[in-house]
């Protein structure tokens, strides 16, 4: 690995919750750095801070301590407009009721570019239509939203972030709702993505067996610890054993999947 490859770092970092009494410390001393051209897992039960994290770093929510940087740039001294142009992201939130095409929701990622009146630039209009073919969905973009399934929609949320033309794509929960088909469909098309265009892609997801299988390297969140390291390294020095509690669900090595007990 070279240096220049890393695209994101987090130093020392504390996620929670500050109201004006108190503190509520989720997770702290997180120590990552993530790179290019990888699609990188999300995983950990229910309420140990993945959205937290994934909202932390999007700057949606402040950090209780620590740094975040992007491209070697303090996320705390960025404006709204260079971050949009550094970091996507795909949050679970359902779409507000409109009459807005599948192009048009697509075009709404060029918004850090436009100018006041939102007209799209002939380099605008070329980047829509490259996250449509990347993301293969020709044939629906003249439909409204709610004319579509869910995972085309997600399919369409992912061509929004593309088209917006971040060197990082975050999502939270892509796969939700979706059929094995589609959530494979839509892991599969992340990692190409990842690959093909130098992104750094961040997805968390509860289906962690499928990203063990389809990720380059994982983040396993715990209520101790947070791990960084690809599926292999993980497996092999038991960290998949942390995730969730022994009386009902294993993890068995020789085959790199959870079992029931």
């Amino acid at each position: 690995m070279v240096e220049n490859d890393i695209i994101l770092e987090c130093k020392n970092l504390t996620i929670g919750y500050q109201n004006k009494t108190k503190k509520e410390i989720i997770t702290q001393n997180i120590n990552l750095q993530l790179r290019t051209e990888k699609l990188i897992g999300l995983v950990g039960v229910n309420g140990v801070g993945k959205s937290t994290f994934l909202r932390t770093i999007t700057k949606m929510q402040n950090p209780l301590a620590g740094d975040i940087f992007v491209n070697n740039l303090s996320l705390n001294n960025m404006s709204s407009r260079v971050l949009s142009q550094q970091i996507a992201s795909v949050f679970t939130d359902k779409l507000p009721q409109s009459q807005l095409t599948v192009y048009e929701i697509i075009a709404l990622g060029r918004q850090p570019y436009t100018n006041w009146l939102g007209k799209l630039s002939p380099k605008d209009i070329e980047k829509v239509n490259w996250a449509i073919q990347q993301t293969q969905i020709q044939d629906i973009v003249d439909k409204k939203h709610n004319e579509i399934s869910d995972g085309q929609l997600q399919k369409v949320m992912i061509a929004r972030a593309l088209a917006q033309d971040t060197s990082i794509v975050v999502l939270d929960e892509p796969t939700t709702h979706l059929d094995l088909y589609h959530k494979v469909s839509i892991v599969k098309l992340l990692k190409t993505l990842a690959h093909n265009t130098q992104k750094c892609i961040v997805l968390s997801t509860h289906d962690v067996d499928l990203a063990i299988q389809m990720c380059d390297d994982m983040i396993v969140m715990t209520p101790q610890h947070i791990y960084l390291d690809t599926p292999k390294n993980l497996i092999e020095n038991n960290i998949f054993d942390t995730v969730f509690p022994k009386e009902l669900i294993s993890f068995n090595k020789r085959k790199g999947k959870f079992s029931f007990q």
